[in-house]
């Protein structure tokens, strides 16, 4: 299947630029759920990752995929301008609270622009680590845009089949708040009262600075030997990772450090605050509500979404995970996702390794196993 990539960029409301890249079949019969509407898979990376991911990177499972695939630069990534003016205005959180939840709100109003601008309707969301709080505040604001549909045009039916539909929702793992009590160790210095926000502010900048330095380094010097080493002979052969993938897998590694370098700290801000708990918490609850059309009626519910949205977790365990361990997994799904399918990929390698690598564009295995259970998969063209 031929298919389209392509780099672009969009203006929002406020004057900013909003850079994503896209690439879809070039058919666009194809990325259709129906003659009037248009799947696309919405993609949140990785802390230090940026659209680019997509960009060039070239796979068997990818070509195999019917939907769109969207990856839009977080504020102050690629081409996407930093925000402007505090959304948050709420006195009782800290300057640290209000600048996470600010850069959220930011990102998902971009993306939320992205999806209309390119003429999406059915939406179905991947994160990995730190796009974790994006993409549910991604869920949530679809969500209210579902419900106001419904409660204004739903007997316009032209209308409604143009809103944005949630569709899916899949982490890989994913970082868990500070909120939890198994948290990331050094993560959750930003949910104690004991750090003020000036030196969590320094503490940040710094661990942005080395880690903006020593990745490219790594990268450069380390070569593919080491790259595959990072990884088991099973799983290199698993995946069908060839030489030219190790070594376009190092360029990128250098490529996106550089482009996602300006950004680091407040990534790693917004990884330590506790607040974006709070977004989790309402999603889950709004998870509560999508069991059945038989059960929204009968509790009297109004939310646009009357069937269960799939959520699946993606546990990568081989090697052990020290950003995203099972008993934060653990705390996460039953506090929020507890309706969620959680699979542990024993074969694939740890969080540190597997985003370091690239993530789920570039490991075909998981790639394909997550794009298969959305049915986004063309049967045709994987001989099924």
């Amino acid at each position: 299947m031929n298919e389209i990539v392509s780099k672009r960029t969009l203006g929002s409301k406020d004057g900013r630029t909003i850079g994503y890249v896209i690439r879809g079949p070039q058919n666009d019969a194809h990325a259709n759920t129906s003659l009037d509407r248009r799947s696309a898979v919405v993609f949140f990376y990785a802390l230090g990752g940026c659209s680019d991911n997509w960009l060039h990177f070239r796979g068997p499972t990818l070509e195999k995929c019917v939907a769109t695939v969207i990856c839009v630069d977080r504020p102050g990534v690629g081409e996407s301008s930093p925000l402007l003016n505090s959304s948050v205005s709420d006195n009782s959180r800290s300057i640290h609270d209000k600048k996470a939840l600010e850069r959220i709100r930011g990102h998902v109003d971009d993306v939320l622009a992205v999806l209309v601008a390119e003429g999406v309707t059915d939406v179905f969301i991947l994160a990995e680590c730190v796009g974790h709080p994006y993409a549910v505040g991604l869920c949530l604001a679809i969500i209210q845009r579902m419900n106001a549909q419904q409660m204004k045009e739903v007997d316009d039916p032209e209308r409604h089949n143009l809103c944005l539909c949630l569709k899916g929702f899949t982490l890989v793992a994913p970082f868990v708040s500070t909120a939890c009590p198994h948290a990331f160790g050094p993560a959750r210095l930003g949910a104690s009262k004991w750090v003020m926000a000036p030196l969590l502010y320094c503490i940040t900048e710094f661990a942005g600075l080395v880690k903006s330095s020593m990745i490219p380094l790594s990268a450069w010097s380390i070569g593919t030997k080491i790259l595959k080493k990072l990884v088991s002979k099973s799983e290199r052969e698993a995946a069908g990772w060839t030489e030219e993938d190790f070594e376009e897998m190092r360029l990128a590694i250098l490529d996106m450090n550089q482009i996602a370098d300006a950004s680091a700290g407040s990534e790693m801000r917004l990884a330590t605050s506790p607040a974006w708990q709070e977004l989790c918490d309402e999603f889950g609850k709004e998870l509560e509500y999508f069991d059945s059309a038989e059960q929204a009626r009968n509790k009297n519910i109004h939310s646009a979404v009357s069937q269960m949205i799939p959520v699946h977790i993606h546990v990568c365990s081989k090697g052990g995970d020290m950003m995203a361990s099972p008993k934060a997994i653990s705390w996460i799904t039953n506090r929020c996702y507890h309706r969620s399918k959680v699979v542990t990929e024993e074969k694939i390698h740890s969080h540190e390794v597997m985003t370091f690598l690239g993530g789920p564009p570039r490991n075909p295995v998981l790639l394909h196993k997550i794009l298969g259970d959305w049915g986004l998969l063309d049967l045709e063209e994987t001989g099924l």
